[in-house]
């Protein structure tokens, strides 16, 4: 494999079904056995939209495990930049705030 090539690892799973214990298992040992620190883990929860312009008691009513409740469309072109080699920047969610910080 080519030393510059991106290798994306999907992991699926229902809510609290161990997809975040398994990635940082993988992530910890991938960053051993390769010893480089160009390996990262993105959360799907990142990706929750931008609730801002609801407000508080609307987004509380959100079914967060819904597919619409997720900006896929900014996750794949997020995923088509990284496999370019480009930057990304990761959105933040806050889980308080119920939007994007």
């Amino acid at each position: 494999m080519n030393s510059q090539q991106c290798v994306i690892i999907g992991i699926a799973g229902a809510s609290a079904s161990g997809k975040s214990l398994i990635a940082k298992t993988i992530f910890e040992e991938l960053c051993r056995d390769l010893g480089t620190n160009q390996i990262g883990v993105i959360n799907e929860d990142a990706y929750y939209h931008d609730q801002s312009h609801l407000t508080m008691e609307d987004r509380v009513k959100t079914n967060y495990d819904h597919p619409k409740a997720l900006d896929h469309q900014l996750l794949a072109s997020h995923l088509t930049q990284l496999k370019q080699g480009e930057p990304v920047s990761i959105p933040c969610y806050s889980y308080t705030e119920h939007t994007r910080i």
